[in-house]
C-alpha cells in the first residue's frame, strides 16, 4: 500500500536560573510536547526490524513509539514534564530530577499485526494517560555517577517499572557497573509464561573490567535473576595485549 502519514509536533520549554553557593547554577525546566500524527492501516505491511518501545521519560518527546521502519504509531497526545538541574561552574551537570507524563486524546490504533502474525500490544492503547514516567542522575566527583528511573502506575498504585544503576568509569580499562531492574508483568494479559515462573522481573546485573597491569585484564559478568533463583548470565576471563 502507498501510505503518506502526517507527523506533527510542537514542543516548548522554558528554563529558569537561580545561582546558588559555591558556584552552582540550579535550573527548573518545565516542557509541554503535543504530537500528532494521523491513522492509516499498516497491517499488511511485513514486519523486518520493528519492535514497540519500552515506556520511560525519554518516551515523552518521541515522535514514534516503534522502533525501525515498519511501522508509524498514530498520535493525538500531550506530554507535560518538569527537570530540575544543579550545574557545576563549569557547566558540567551535577545532578537532574525529572518527572512527566503523556495525556492521550484518543486510541492508539496501529500495531505489530501482519499478515503472518498477530501481536497484542504491550502497553494498553486505550488508557487515557501514561504512567508517571521520573528519573534521577546524580555525578559524584569524575568518576562515580548513579542514576534511577521509575514508573508510576496511578491507576492501580503500583509501580510498574524501575532501575537503579551505578557506574564508575575512570578511563576505557578502569570499569565497574552495577544495576537492579525491577518490572510487574501481573496484571499484564499480554505476556504468557511457563508455569512457575514470576511475571515479576527482579533482576541484578555486575560488570567490571579492570587491569592488573600493562598488559594483563580481567573481565567479568553476573547477571542475576532473583525472581526465579537463577543465573542468566555469568562468565569471567583474562585478556593479554602487548600492543601499543
Amino acid at each position: 500500500p502507498d501510505i503518506g502519514i502526517g507527523v506533527y509536533n510542537f514542543d516548548a520549554g522554558l528554563i529558569f536560573e537561580r545561582a546558588m553557593a559555591g558556584g552552582l547554577t540550579q535550573t527548573l525546566e518545565p516542557r509541554a510536547y503535543y504530537l500528532f500524527s494521523e491513522y492509516e492501516d499498516q497491517s499488511l505491511l511485513p514486519l523486518f526490524d520493528t519492535s514497540e518501545l519500552n515506556f520511560s521519560f525519554r518516551q515523552l518527546f518521541r515522535e514514534d513509539r516503534f522502533s525501525g521502519g515498519d511501522r508509524i504509531g498514530d498520535a493525538d497526545q500531550a506530554s507535560l514534564a518538569i527537570t530540575r538541574r544543579i550545574l557545576d561552574a563549569k557547566g558540567k551537570e551535577r545532578a537532574r530530577a525529572s518527572l512527566g507524563q503523556i495525556r492521550y486524546f484518543d486510541d492508539r490504533r496501529v500495531d505489530l499485526s501482519n499478515p503472518i502474525q498477530s501481536w497484542i500490544p504491550r502497553y494498553s492503547p486505550l488508557n487515557q494517560k501514561s504512567a508517571l514516567a521520573g528519573e534521577l542522575a546524580l555525578s559524584f566527583g569524575e568518576n562515580w555517577r548513579p542514576n534511577s528511573d521509575v514508573q508510576w502506575n496511578e491507576e492501580t498504585e503500583e509501580l510498574n517499572e524501575g532501575s537503579f544503576q551505578l557506574r564508575y568509569h575512570r578511563d576505557n580499562d578502569h570499569l565497574f557497573n552495577a544495576a537492579y531492574r525491577y518490572r510487574n508483568l501481573v496484571d499484564s494479559p499480554n505476556f504468557i509464561l511457563p508455569a512457575g515462573i514470576d511475571p515479576r522481573i527482579q533482576q541484578t546485573d555486575l560488570s567490571a573490567a579492570w587491569p592488573i597491569n600493562q598488559a594483563w585484564k580481567i573481565l567479568a559478568r553476573w547477571n542475576y535473576d532473583h525472581s526465579n533463583s537463577r543465573n542468566l548470565e555469568t562468565f569471567a576471563g583474562v585478556e593479554y595485549s602487548n600492543c601499543c
